[in-house]
Protein backbone atom coordinates (compact mmCIF):
# COMPACT_ATOMS: atom_id res chain seq x y z
CA UNK A 1 0.00 0.00 0.00
CA UNK A 2 3.12 2.01 0.70
CA UNK A 3 4.10 1.90 -2.64
CA UNK A 4 0.74 2.62 -4.29
CA UNK A 5 0.77 5.54 -1.81
CA UNK A 6 4.26 6.53 -3.46
CA UNK A 7 2.76 6.42 -7.05
CA UNK A 8 -0.17 7.95 -6.34
CA UNK A 9 2.09 10.90 -4.64
CA UNK A 10 4.37 11.39 -7.68
CA UNK A 11 1.46 11.31 -9.85
CA UNK A 12 -0.28 14.10 -7.93
CA UNK A 13 3.31 15.66 -7.54
CA UNK A 14 3.70 15.84 -11.64
CA UNK A 15 -0.21 16.98 -11.88
CA UNK A 16 1.26 19.79 -9.61
CA UNK A 17 3.86 20.79 -11.49
CA UNK A 18 2.32 20.66 -14.64
CA UNK A 19 -0.13 22.94 -13.23
CA UNK A 20 2.28 25.08 -12.01
CA UNK A 21 3.92 25.07 -15.16
CA UNK A 22 0.68 26.30 -16.51
CA UNK A 23 -0.47 28.88 -14.45
CA UNK A 24 2.72 30.69 -15.02
CA UNK A 25 2.52 30.48 -18.62
CA UNK A 26 -1.31 31.65 -18.54
CA UNK A 27 0.03 34.07 -16.19
CA UNK A 28 3.12 35.50 -18.61
CA UNK A 29 0.34 35.20 -21.61
CA UNK A 30 -2.09 37.21 -19.77
CA UNK A 31 0.84 40.18 -19.19
CA UNK A 32 1.20 40.16 -22.60
CA UNK A 33 -2.41 40.17 -23.83
CA UNK A 34 -2.64 43.17 -21.03
CA UNK A 35 0.77 44.97 -22.58
CA UNK A 36 -1.22 44.82 -26.05
CA UNK A 37 -4.69 45.95 -24.35
CA UNK A 38 -2.55 48.73 -23.30
CA UNK A 39 -0.76 49.49 -26.35
CA UNK A 40 -3.77 49.29 -28.29
CA UNK A 41 -6.07 51.39 -25.92
CA UNK A 42 -2.83 54.54 -26.39
CA UNK A 43 -2.60 53.97 -30.26
CA UNK A 44 -6.63 54.33 -29.95
CA UNK A 45 -6.83 57.71 -28.20
CA UNK A 46 -3.90 59.01 -30.62
CA UNK A 47 -5.78 58.02 -33.46
CA UNK A 48 -8.90 59.91 -32.06
CA UNK A 49 -6.83 62.80 -30.91
CA UNK A 50 -5.54 63.05 -34.49
CA UNK A 51 -9.28 62.59 -35.97
CA UNK A 52 -10.30 65.28 -33.75
CA UNK A 53 -7.10 67.36 -34.93
CA UNK A 54 -7.47 66.89 -38.20
CA UNK A 55 -11.83 67.62 -38.12
CA UNK A 56 -11.00 71.01 -36.33
CA UNK A 57 -7.81 71.78 -39.18
CA UNK A 58 -10.43 70.70 -41.80
CA UNK A 59 -13.37 72.78 -40.52
CA UNK A 60 -10.51 75.66 -40.47
CA UNK A 61 -9.46 75.34 -43.79
CA UNK A 62 -12.91 74.72 -45.30
CA UNK A 63 -13.92 77.85 -43.47
CA UNK A 64 -10.90 79.65 -45.76
CA UNK A 65 -11.81 78.41 -48.69
CA UNK A 66 -15.18 79.84 -48.30
CA UNK A 67 -13.38 83.21 -47.35
CA UNK A 68 -11.59 83.40 -50.62
CA UNK A 69 -14.25 81.99 -52.61
CA UNK A 70 -16.38 85.12 -51.45
CA UNK A 71 -13.28 87.11 -51.61
CA UNK A 72 -12.96 86.10 -55.25
CA UNK A 73 -16.95 86.62 -55.75
CA UNK A 74 -16.65 90.07 -54.63
CA UNK A 75 -13.70 91.00 -57.45
CA UNK A 76 -15.90 89.39 -60.20
CA UNK A 77 -18.46 91.43 -58.53
CA UNK A 78 -16.20 94.44 -59.13
CA UNK A 79 -14.84 93.60 -62.30
CA UNK A 80 -18.61 93.29 -63.52
CA UNK A 81 -18.91 96.75 -61.90
CA UNK A 82 -16.03 98.43 -63.66
CA UNK A 83 -17.19 97.07 -67.06
CA UNK A 84 -20.82 98.44 -66.64
CA UNK A 85 -19.24 101.43 -65.87
CA UNK A 86 -17.19 101.20 -69.01
CA UNK A 87 -20.18 100.51 -71.13
CA UNK A 88 -21.94 103.43 -69.29
CA UNK A 89 -18.91 105.80 -69.84
CA UNK A 90 -18.00 104.39 -73.62
CA UNK A 91 -21.53 106.41 -75.20
CA UNK A 92 -20.72 109.49 -73.28
CA UNK A 93 -16.83 109.76 -74.35
CA UNK A 94 -18.05 108.90 -78.11
CA UNK A 95 -20.85 112.15 -77.72
CA UNK A 96 -18.37 114.55 -76.52
CA UNK A 97 -15.75 113.84 -78.61
CA UNK A 98 -18.78 114.05 -81.45
CA UNK A 99 -19.07 117.71 -79.53
CA UNK A 100 -15.27 118.05 -79.64
CA UNK A 101 -15.22 117.46 -83.53
CA UNK A 102 -18.36 119.55 -84.24
CA UNK A 103 -16.74 122.48 -82.37
CA UNK A 104 -13.25 122.14 -84.03
CA UNK A 105 -15.35 122.78 -87.27
CA UNK A 106 -16.33 125.91 -86.58
CA UNK A 107 -13.43 127.14 -84.82
CA UNK A 108 -10.31 128.42 -86.17
CA UNK A 109 -7.20 125.99 -87.11
CA UNK A 110 -4.95 127.25 -84.01
CA UNK A 111 -7.67 126.49 -81.59
CA UNK A 112 -8.80 123.42 -83.61
CA UNK A 113 -5.41 121.64 -83.44
CA UNK A 114 -4.91 122.60 -79.18
CA UNK A 115 -8.32 120.45 -78.59
CA UNK A 116 -7.72 117.85 -80.71
CA UNK A 117 -4.26 117.43 -78.79
CA UNK A 118 -6.56 117.93 -75.38
CA UNK A 119 -8.99 115.27 -76.51
CA UNK A 120 -6.15 112.95 -77.79
CA UNK A 121 -4.52 113.21 -74.21
CA UNK A 122 -7.66 112.16 -72.66
CA UNK A 123 -8.51 109.72 -75.19
CA UNK A 124 -4.66 108.04 -74.22
CA UNK A 125 -5.40 108.85 -70.48
CA UNK A 126 -8.71 106.96 -71.26
CA UNK A 127 -7.24 104.08 -72.95
CA UNK A 128 -4.55 103.37 -70.44
CA UNK A 129 -6.67 103.34 -68.01
CA UNK A 130 -8.66 100.80 -69.18
CA UNK A 131 -6.02 98.78 -69.69
CA UNK A 132 -4.82 98.40 -66.52
CA UNK A 133 -8.60 97.98 -65.01
CA UNK A 134 -8.91 95.20 -67.23
CA UNK A 135 -5.08 94.40 -66.60
CA UNK A 136 -5.48 94.45 -62.58
CA UNK A 137 -9.07 92.52 -63.12
CA UNK A 138 -7.14 89.96 -65.00
CA UNK A 139 -3.90 89.39 -62.25
CA UNK A 140 -6.86 89.54 -59.90
CA UNK A 141 -8.56 86.80 -61.67
CA UNK A 142 -5.73 84.50 -61.77
CA UNK A 143 -4.65 85.10 -58.66
CA UNK A 144 -8.04 84.38 -56.72
CA UNK A 145 -7.76 81.15 -58.92
CA UNK A 146 -4.40 79.94 -57.84
CA UNK A 147 -4.92 80.41 -54.61
CA UNK A 148 -8.73 78.48 -54.46
CA UNK A 149 -6.14 76.01 -56.63
CA UNK A 150 -3.57 75.72 -53.83
CA UNK A 151 -6.01 75.10 -51.05
CA UNK A 152 -8.02 72.35 -53.14
CA UNK A 153 -4.43 70.62 -53.45
CA UNK A 154 -4.07 70.85 -49.89
CA UNK A 155 -7.10 69.29 -49.21
CA UNK A 156 -6.82 66.73 -51.47
CA UNK A 157 -3.27 65.72 -50.05
CA UNK A 158 -4.47 65.90 -46.73
CA UNK A 159 -7.72 64.16 -46.80
CA UNK A 160 -5.70 61.16 -48.98
CA UNK A 161 -3.04 61.51 -46.13
CA UNK A 162 -5.66 60.37 -43.88
CA UNK A 163 -7.67 58.14 -45.56
CA UNK A 164 -4.61 56.03 -45.84
CA UNK A 165 -3.98 55.97 -41.93
CA UNK A 166 -6.96 55.33 -41.63
CA UNK A 167 -6.79 52.31 -43.76
CA UNK A 168 -3.65 50.97 -42.04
Amino acid sequence: MVLIDMIVMKTLEIGVETLQQEKVALIAERDELKVKLDASENNSKMLNEQVTFLNERNTTLSKKCVDLLDGSKEFREKAALYEDELKRIKPRYEEMEANFDAINDQNSFGNFSTRINMFEMRERIWIKEKTEMEEKQKQNVENWQKIIADIRAKHETEINRIRQQQQQ
